[in-house]
C-alpha cells in the first residue's frame, strides 16, 4: 500500500478480475457457513465450494452511513442490521474472553494533484470495518479448528518475548501503570492495561 495506490500481491488479472467480487458476476468461492447459538458460540459449521454473485459494491463508509441512518427504504437494511448486530455481539464476546484490541489509529496520507503530501489525517475506522473484521476472525478460527486434525502448514503466534515485556513494563511505569506478570501476562491483563 502506498499513499497514491496499491501494488497487488497477485497479478492484476487475478487481484482485480478473477479474485475480485463484482456486482452481478459469478465467482468461484470457498464458503464457511457458521451456526451460532444465542451466546455467539459456534455450534456448527460447514465448509464447501460455492459460487457467489454479489448484488452491490459498497465502501466501508457507505455501509457505515447506511447503518447510522438506519435507512429503512433500502432493501438491504434488514440484512445489514442483522450482520451489524451479530458482529457487535461477536466483538463483545471476543473481548470478554480476553482478546487484545490493537486498534491503534492509522495515518492516512492525502496527496495533492502533483503527488505531494498535502496533509496527514487519521484514517477512518468505523462499524463497517468492525463488521468485516469480526466475520473474518470467526471464519479464520473455524477453519483453524477444522485444520487442527489435518496435517497442514500454519502460523503460530508465540508468547511475547520476556525481555521486551520487561522493557514495556518499565515504559508504562512512567505513566503510572504496570503489568503484574511480565513472564506470561494473560491477554485480559494486556487488554485492561491498553484500556487504561
Amino acid at each position: 500500500y502506498f499513499p497514491d495506490g496499491v501494488i497487488p500481491m497477485l497479478p492484476f488479472d487475478l487481484s482485480n478480475e478473477i479474485c475480485s467480487l463484482k456486482p452481478g458476476v459469478e465467482r468461484l468461492t470457498l464458503t464457511v457457513m457458521i451456526d451460532f447459538n444465542s451466546e455467539c458460540e459456534v455450534v456448527g459449521y460447514d465448509i464447501f465450494d460455492s459460487f457467489i454473485k454479489s448484488c452491490f459494491r459498497f465502501t466501508y463508509t457507505q455501509v457505515a452511513r447506511l447503518l447510522e441512518k438506519n435507512d429503512e427504504k433500502s432493501n438491504l437494511m434488514p440484512t445489514l442490521k442483522t450482520m451489524h448486530e451479530l458482529a457487535q455481539s461477536l466483538r463483545k464476546r471476543r473481548f470478554r474472553l480476553g482478546s487484545v484490541d490493537f486498534n491503534i489509529p492509522e495515518p492516512e496520507i492525502v496527496l495533492d494533484e502533483h503527488g505531494r503530501v498535502e496533509k496527514i489525517v487519521m484514517a477512518e475506522h468505523n462499524v463497517a470495518h468492525e463488521l468485516i473484521e469480526e466475520f473474518m476472525l470467526v471464519a479464520n478460527q473455524v477453519v483453524a479448528r477444522h485444520l487442527s486434525d489435518i496435517p497442514s502448514i500454519h502460523r503460530v503466534h508465540e508468547s511475547p518475548d520476556e525481555i521486551k515485556l520487561e522493557a514495556f513494563n518499565e515504559f508504562v511505569k512512567s505513566f503510572g501503570y504496570k503489568l503484574k506478570h511480565t513472564r506470561d501476562p494473560s491477554p485480559i491483563e494486556l487488554q485492561n492495561l491498553l484500556k487504561k
